[in-house]
C-alpha cells in the first residue's frame, strides 16, 4: 500500500519479512498466564481485554494500519500498547513515539509501565521523555539574564539568579519540572531555551546544554513519550519537506501510538491556528527595549558595546550602527509599541460593547460578518492594519540592522539576538494581518478578554475542521497510528471521532476499530441514581434548588465526593452557598481555582471524607483509587456552550450541509466528556461507589438513551430526591470500607 506522494515513507519501500519478527503469539504469551509478566508481578492479573487489544496493535504495526481502540478503564492499555510497541522497535531498530496529553501519563509511561515492559522482554529499553525546548534553562541566558533583572527588584533578582545558577550545578535535566522553587513566568522565558536565540554549534556550552543532553538520549531511545502539541510541531516541520532533519524536533519515527485520543482534534485546533496576545506583543517588543526602563534590552546593550569599539581601527562602520539603532530603529520600535498599545484597546473597547457578561470568566467574541459592517469594528480593525504595518517595517529595519553587523566584529549571541528578535516581531505583522482577515475561509477567529490577569486580550484563531489535517500531516506520514483512549465511542461506534479525526479519509482497508470493555463489575460496583424531580437545568428554579440537592446527596454518602460542574459561575455560587454547611459536619469542602489542581487531589486523596467542587480539567485525569472517592455527582449533563465561537462555527458548518448541529456533533461531544465524568469513580476492582445525575433530561429526553447505553453498565436507579438518597444510603451502609 502506498500513502501518496506526500508521504515521508512509503510503506512499499518497507521490505520487513516476518521472519525476522517475533511471532504475534509470542505477544500473547508475555501478557497470559505463566507469561513472563506473570512471573515478575507478584500480583498479577489475566485480563482477556489487555490481550486482544495488544494483539491488534501488533496487528497494525505488521499490516501498516490506523487504528483506533477504545480501552475500557482496567483493561491495562498502556501495557497492551508499550508491549507490542517495545518488540517491534527492539526487532526492527525504528523509534516508536507515544503521545499523551497529561504529564500525569507521560510520567507513568516513563517511570512505570515501559520499565516494567523491558522486564517483561528482558531488554534494556531505552525510553526518553521528550520536552519541548521551552522547558529546559539555557546557561547562557542564565548568565546574561543575572546580569539584568528585569521582574523584580536588584536584591531579590540577586537571590533567584544565585538560586538558579546553583540549580544548574545539581539538577538531573536542567528542566522546569524538576525545580524545587518557585520562577516566575516571565523570568523563565528570559531564561529557557529558544530556537531563534540558540548559538548551536558555535555555542561555547554546548556540550552541557540540557536540550542537546536530551536530543542525545533521544537518538538512543527505542521509544519516544512525548505530548501532542510537541508531536504536531515535529510533524508541521516535517511536512516543510527538504532538510526536515535539520528542522525536527523529535528523532525520526514512523510508528505512533497517541493515548489520550480524546483530546486530539483540541489539540491539533489549538497548534494549527494563531494566538496574540497584547501581553505577549509587548513583551517580544520590550526585549529590544523596555517602556519603562530605557537601559534594559539589547537596543541599549548594543549601542554600549559599540561605542566601546568607537575610534578602534577598522570600525568606521560602528558610528553608522550606533546611528541606526538610536535613530530609524528606535522610532519604528516606539511606533510599533503605541500602535499595538492603541489597537487593543480599541478592541477592548469594542469587545465591552458587544457583550454583557457579568459571570466573571472570559469574554469571547467571535469575528463574523454581522460584525464586520459595525463603525466599530472597522477602526478596530484598521488600528491593527496599522500595528501590523508598524511591525513590518520595524522587521525590515532589523533584518537591515543584521546585514549592517555583519561588517564588523561583533559577538554571535548579539547577533542571535537582533535575528531573533527580527524573525519574530515578522511573525507578529503575519499573524496580526490572519487574524483581522474578514474572509470566510476554513478557520474560525474570535477575541477573549482575560478577567485573570485583568486587561489581556487574546486573539486567536483555530481550523474549523482538522480532519484533513490530521490526515495529511499524521496518518498518511505515519506507517502505523493507534489512536486509543477510554473514551472513543457512542453507544459502541467509532464513526463520529473517526470523522472528526480523519481516519475515514484513509482507505477502507487501512482503518481498523476495536472496543475492549472493561474488566470491572460495574452492576455491583456502581450505582447510577438519576434525580427525577428537580427542575430542568434550563429553568430559573433548577439553581434555586441545587444547593439543597448537593448538599443531601454528598451527605448521603459522607463526603468522598466529587461534585462536577459544567460552568465556572455556577460552581463557584454553590460553594459560596453550601462549603460551611459541609465543614459544619467536619467535611473538608475544596474547590478548583482555590490552589493548584495536584494541591487539590492530594488534599482529597489524605481526607476520606472530603467533596471536590471541579468543572472542566475535572472531568477527566482524576485518578483517586479506594474509598477516598466513592460519589461522583454530576450537575448538569456536559453540553457545550453553542455560543463559544469554535462550537458554534462548526456548528454552522454542520447545519449548511444539511445536517443536524445538535444530533451529529453537540451530542456526540457530551456522550465523551460524560463518560469521562463517570470514569472517575471506578479506578480499581475495589472501588465501590455511586455516580450521581442532577439533570432529569437523563430520563426526560429522547436522546438520554444515547448518555445511558453509552456508559459503563452499572446499576441504574431513578427517582425522587427522597428516594435516591435513600438508596444511597443503604448502598454505602453496605459497603464495608465506608469510613463516614
Amino acid at each position: 500500500m502506498v500513502l501518496g506522494e506526500n508521504s515521508m515513507l512509503s510503506i512499499d519501500q518497507e521490505k520487513l519479512s516476518r521472519d525476522d519478527l517475533p511471532d504475534p503469539e509470542f505477544v500473547v504469551r508475555c501478557l497470559t498466564q505463566g507469561g513472563m509478566l506473570d512471573r515478575i508481578m507478584i500480583a498479577f492479573e489475566h485480563r482477556p481485554g489487555q490481550v486482544e487489544m495488544a494483539q491488534a496493535v501488533y496487528a497494525a504495526f505488521l499490516e501498516n494500519r490506523v487504528l483506533m481502540v477504545e480501552a475500557g478503564t482496567g483493561v491495562g492499555k498502556s501495557l497492551a500498547y508499550g508491549l507490542p510497541a517495545a518488540v517491534w522497535a527492539l526487532a526492527v531498530g525504528r523509534k516508536v513515539a507515544v503521545s499523551t496529553a497529561t504529564i500525569n501519563l507521560q510520567q507513568q509511561l516513563v517511570m512505570k509501565d515501559l520499565p516494567l515492559v523491558g522486564k517483561v522482554l528482558g531488554a534494556d529499553l531505552q525510553v526518553c521523555l521528550v520536552k519541548g525546548r521551552a522547558n529546559f534553562v539555557c546557561m547562557r541566558k542564565l548568565r546574561e539574564s543575572a546580569k539584568q533583572p528585569m521582574l523584580v527588584g536588584a536584591g531579590a533578582a540577586d537571590r533567584l539568579h544565585s538560586r538558579l545558577l546553583d540549580w544548574v550545578e545539581q539538577t538531573k535535566d536542567g528542566s522546569r519540572s524538576d525545580l524545587t522553587f518557585p520562577v516566575p513566568e516571565e523570568l523563565w522565558r528570559q531564561i529557557c531555551s529558544d530556537a531563534d536565540n540558540c548559538l548551536g554549534q558555535r555555542c561555547p556550552g554546548r556540550e552541557n546544554c540540557f536540550y542537546v543532553l536530551q536530543r542525545k538520549k533521544a537518538e538512543k531511545a527505542q521509544i519516544l513519550v512525548v505530548n501532542h502539541h510537541l508531536l504536531f510541531a515535529d510533524l508541521a516541520l516535517r511536512s516543510l519537506g527538504d532538510e526536515w532533519e535539520n528542522r525536527s524536533v523529535l528523532p525520526l519515527f514512523d510508528r505512533l501510538i497517541i493515548d489520550e485520543a480524546h483530546e486530539l482534534e483540541d489539540a491539533a485546533g489549538a497548534f494549527f491556528g494563531h494566538r496574540l496576545s497584547n501581553t505577549g506583543v509587548m513583551r517580544i517588543l520590550a526585549r529590544l527595549q523596555s517602556t519603562k526602563v530605557k537601559t534594559i534590552g539589547w537596543m541599549p546593550s548594543l549601542v554600549d558595546r559599540l561605542n566601546r569599539k568607537a575610534g578602534v581601527p577598522g570600525s568606521s562602520s560602528v558610528g553608522a550602527i550606533i546611528a541606526r539603532v538610536q535613530g530609524s530603529i528606535s522610532t519604528a520600535l516606539q511606533h510599533t509599541q503605541g500602535a499595538y498599545l492603541e489597537a487593543f484597546e480599541v478592541l477592548s473597547t469594542f469587545i465591552g460593547g458587544h457583550t454583557q457578561d457579568m459571570s466573571g470568566q472570559p469574554i469571547r467574541l467571535r469575528f463574523e460578518e454581522r460584525l464586520f459592517k459595525n463603525d466599530a469594528w472597522k477602526t478596530a480593525r484598521e488600528a491593527f492594519v496599522q500595528a501590523a504595518a508598524s511591525a513590518a517595517f520595524l522587521s525590515e529595519q532589523l533584518a537591515e540592522l543584521f546585514a549592517m553587523i555583519s561588517e564588523i566584529e561583533l559577538p554571535i549571541d548579539e547577533q542571535v539576538q537582533i535575528r531573533s528578535s527580527m524573525f519574530r516581531i515578522r511573525e507578529i505583522a503575519h499573524q496580526t494581518n490572519d487574524l483581522i482577515s474578514e474572509r470566510q475561509d476554513t478557520e474560525v477567529r474570535w477575541v477573549q478578554l482575560e478577567r485573570q490577569p485583568a486587561g489581556k486580550i487574546v486573539m486567536q484563531s483555530a481550523p474549523l475542521d482538522v480532519s484533513e489535517l490530521l490526515d495529511n500531516n499524521l496518518y498518511r506520514r505515519m506507517h502505523t497510528t493507534v489512536l486509543t483512549s477510554a473514551t472513543l465511542s457512542v453507544k459502541g461506534e467509532f464513526t463520529f471521532m473517526a470523522e472528526r479525526l480523519g481516519i475515514m479519509i484513509q482507505p477502507e482497508e487501512r482503518r481498523h476499530f476495536l472496543e475492549v470493555l472493561s474488566p470491572f463489575d460495574y452492576p455491583a460496583q456502581v450505582r447510577l441514581a438519576i434525580v427525577d424531580d428537580l427542575p430542568a437545568p434550563d429553568e430559573p428554579a433548577f439553581d434555586k434548588r441545587l444547593p439543597e440537592a448537593i448538599y443531601r446527596i454528598v451527605m448521603a454518602s459522607g463526603g468522598g465526593a466529587l461534585v462536577l460542574f459544567t460552568s465556572w459561575s455556577l460552581m463557584k455560587k454553590m460553594y459560596v452557598l453550601i462549603s460551611k454547611r459541609f465543614e459544619e459536619h467536619g467535611l473538608l469542602c475544596l474547590c478548583q481555582g482555590s490552589m493548584s489542581r495536584h494541591g487539590l487531589l492530594d488534599l482529597f486523596r489524605q481526607n476520606q471524607s472530603a467533596v471536590l467542587f471541579g468543572t472542566e480539567s475535572f472531568w477527566q485525569g482524576v485518578d483517586v483509587i479506594g474509598s477516598a472517592l466513592r460519589n461522583v455527582t454530576i450537575v448538569k449533563l456536559p453540553f457545550d456552550v453553542p455560543k463559544e465561537p469554535l462550537i458554534q462555527a462548526r456548528m454552522e458548518a454542520i447545519a449548511r450541509r444539511g445536517h443536524s448541529a445538535f444530533m451529529t456533533y453537540m451530542l456526540p461531544r457530551a456522550v465523551i466528556k460524560l463518560k469521562q465524568g463517570f470514569g472517575r469513580l471506578i479506578r480499581s476492582n475495589e472501588d465501590r461507589g455511586v455516580v450521581v445525575m442532577l439533570d432529569r433530561r437523563l430520563v426526560t429526553k429522547g436522546y438520554g438513551r444515547k448518555f445511558l447505553k453509552s456508559l459503563p453498565p452499572a446499576s441504574q436507579v431513578v427517582g425522587n430526591m427522597d428516594e435516591i438518597c435513600g438508596v444511597l444510603t443503604r448502598f454505602f451502609d453496605q459497603s464495608p470500607d465506608h469510613s463516614a
